[in-house]
């Protein structure tokens, strides 16, 4: 069958394995037993999930379950429910206290992203609403006391100990932006870049770290951000769409997505500033940095 089908297509050996992030962990969905033995060091059998089950359910017990959230973790405990199954907000617990605070309430239809930043601070992203700007902040994990970074703002990933993110330029105006560094040990922002412009919903400027300093595009050209200053080091003439370090020195740019067209993409080399076209899309949905 292999054989035969390959005639039409090359296929890969693609399994659909679906995992989920928490707290910088990846986890199996749906549960195996692999979710389980990560989820506790001491389960490694049917039986020893089992066990652990019913001893989170004997722990977290409620006898008279107030609502869903209180009757699910009678069934199931804590640990599966604050890890897999809580869509009413976000919370924190500790210990074996059967109260956990709610640090973010989601009835309200907000989209709001996490970001771990180390084992004592979890970043987050809220997105606007109708008459309300995007707001990035800072989560303690001890205390679940949230200290807000900045208002007009969207976070776009966290590096090191430091937090990228987009600084819109007006609250009624999100086309134009500048990229800002806050550093979580010392609370300093840097500007990373100078004012950049998004080109709708196929374009998008992307900012990835480069040795000490920034690179990020804008249309159809790529800017390094150092001493406080931009220039232009590449022109590819074609919108880019993406841009993803696969190497020290080589970056994969994905461009040319539109209506009509997939897209494709090319590799450049920023030692030597040679761009090299490929002859179909290559995505890369992780962005690798390289000390």
């Amino acid at each position: 069958i292999w054989d035969y089908i390959n005639q039409f297509a090359e296929f890969n050996n693609y399994v659909n394995q679906p995992v989920a992030r928490y707290k910088n962990e990846l986890y199996n969905l749906p549960f195996n037993m692999n979710t389980f033995s990560k989820l506790w060091n001491d389960v490694f059998t049917p039986e020893d999930a089992q066990r652990r089950i019913e001893e989170e359910r004997k722990k977290h017990h409620f006898d008279d379950p107030k609502n869903l959230e209180e009757q699910a973790i009678s069934l199931i405990g804590k640990d599966i429910y604050f890890t897999f199954a809580s869509k009413e907000g976000i919370y924190h617990y500790e210990g074996d206290s059967k109260k956990a605070t709610r640090v973010f309430d989601l009835n309200d239809k907000k989209a709001i992203r996490l970001f771990y930043v180390d084992n004592e601070t979890i970043a987050y992203s809220i997105a606007g609403s109708a008459g309300e700007n995007p707001i990035i902040g800072l989560i303690d994990i001890k205390t679940a006391k949230k200290n807000e970074i900045s208002s007009k703002a969207q976070i776009e990933y966290t590096y090191k100990d430091k937090i990228i993110y987009k600084q819109y330029v007006s609250a009624n105006d999100f086309s134009k932006w500048k990229y800002y560094e806050y550093d979580v040990k010392t609370g300093k922002i840097n500007p990373i870049s100078d004012t950049t412009t998004g080109t709708g919903s196929l374009y998008d400027s992307y900012i990835i770290p480069y040795n000490d300093y920034y690179i990020y595009s804008e249309n159809s050209s790529l800017y390094e951000f150092r001493d406080n200053s931009s220039s232009k080091i590449y022109d590819l003439k074609e919108n880019i769409d993406t841009i993803t370090f696969i190497s020290s020195d080589i970056l994969n740019i994905s461009y040319g997505f539109g209506m009509d067209s997939d897209g494709t993409s090319g590799t450049l080399d920023l030692y030597k500033m040679k761009f090299d076209k490929k002859d179909k899309l290559n995505s890369y949905n992780m962005v690798i940095y390289l000390d």
